[in-house]
């Protein structure tokens, strides 16, 4: 899939005692005993020798613990937007020894923009089938796969009482051609020693491959709720093409004014259908028409259109608009997140070629509510 380079960095306030970082196997970076959460130590992976531009590339984060307490505390982000957080601390009685160790994978093309509230990755539906697997879990986890529970476990591999340890979960995911959406919500219930999720999600036969990793706890202090993540899977052809749109500046799309937005495709492709996920703050969605207009500067779709959902709080909160979603972005109450049909169909760009700059226009038709466009991704399938 075409797209642009990306650029990351990772960034540390609360290091105790050392973090090392790998960067495709390579030892780039490593800090001791940072303890402030206001001057982060940070290095700029992108910048790096050993970064691969325009192909994936894999981070490892290893974090060691000296005597007494182990803490870690810091971020990865790509393209200006967080990728993994880490908040470990008082895990006591561990000394002398590893507490963290972490591998990242970031794709190219990497399609969250920032603002996002979920990761995003791209399969090549020739490449096979896509599996989850979890090897240790504390005490529950969930797996939601468009809308639909797919996964229910607990206790895994560990031996609980009387209870005998359970082999890891593997489950392969049956995506849709288009847009899957995931949720893994993981659960410590009260009284127990720590919270743990371990796991992966890969596509073909081996896990060693894998494009998505959980490796979080164990940390006594997490009960309840302690890790709920969203995916988004695009189940599309190699030679799809994505970019990411020009975004807003803060509070830009104003009364009675209409704001435009530019995506430029530099890649030849001949349309045969597009899907566009966009992020738009604004108290009143229906005050808003949304149009998505072709280089061509004569074709044009309706995404949204003013007052035809009522008046309504809740945003479009990383929407996706596609012909193939079941529901009409019309028929359903804010917030608008998921997989929506638009006004008008996409399928007026379809047999027209793609490269060239396009454009998106918000208009705000109503008084006293200002917002803007925290994001817009555009994907050309041929």
């Amino acid at each position: 899939m075409s797209s642009t380079n990306q650029t990351a960095k990772i960034a540390f306030t609360v290091i105790d005692d050392r973090v090392v970082v790998e960067l495709n196997g390579v030892q780039v970076w490593s800090h001791d005993n940072t303890t402030t959460d206001t001057s982060p130590n940070f290095y700029q992976l992108s910048d790096d020798p050993n970064w691969k531009a325009n192909e994936n590339n894999k981070i490892r984060i290893v974090a060691h613990n000296g005597p007494g307490w182990a803490q870690l505390k810091g971020s990865l982000t790509c393209n200006g937007f967080t990728l993994e957080k880490w908040d470990i601390k008082r895990i006591g009685g561990i000394s002398n020894t590893v507490f963290l160790d972490h591998t990242r994978e970031i794709t190219y093309p990497l399609s969250a923009a920032p603002g996002s509230d979920y990761t995003d990755y791209f399969i090549n539906k020739a490449d096979g089938d896509v599996f989850i697997k979890f090897t240790d879990v504390d005490d529950d986890v969930t797996v939601d796969l468009n809308s639909s529970r797919v996964v229910t476990a607990d206790h895994i591999p560990h031996k609980m009482g009387n209870k005998p340890a359970k082999p890891p979960v593997l489950q392969q995911l049956n995506l849709v051609d288009g847009v899957n959406y995931l949720n893994v919500t993981a659960t410590n219930q009260p009284n127990n020693y720590v919270a743990r999720l371990k796991g992966a999600l890969f596509q073909g036969g081996s896990d060693t491959n894998a494009f998505h990793n959980w490796d979080i706890g164990p940390d006594s202090q997490k009960i309840g709720e302690f890790h709920n993540e969203d995916i988004v899977i695009f189940c599309l052809d190699e030679n799809a093409v994505s970019v990411a749109g020009q975004a807003g500046t803060g509070d830009e799309i104003k009364d009675h004014t209409t704001q435009t937005y530019t995506a430029e495709i530099d890649t030849d492709v001949t349309i045969s259908d597009v899907l566009i996920r966009m992020d738009v703050s604004h108290p009143f969605t229906s005050d808003l028409n949304i149009v998505l207009h072709h280089p061509d500067g004569q074709t044009t779709v309706q995404l949204f259109e003013h007052s035809r959902t009522g008046r309504s709080h809740g945003g479009i909160q990383g929407t996706v608009f596609g012909d193939s979603a079941t529901q009409s972005v019309t028929a359903v109450a804010p917030p608008f997140t998921g997989y929506f049909q638009p006004v008008s169909s996409l399928s007026a760009f379809a047999g027209k070629e793609g490269k060239g700059t396009w454009k998106l226009t918000i208009e705000d038709k109503s008084n006293r509510d200002e917002g803007t466009l925290k994001w817009w991704n555009l994907y050309l399938l041929p």
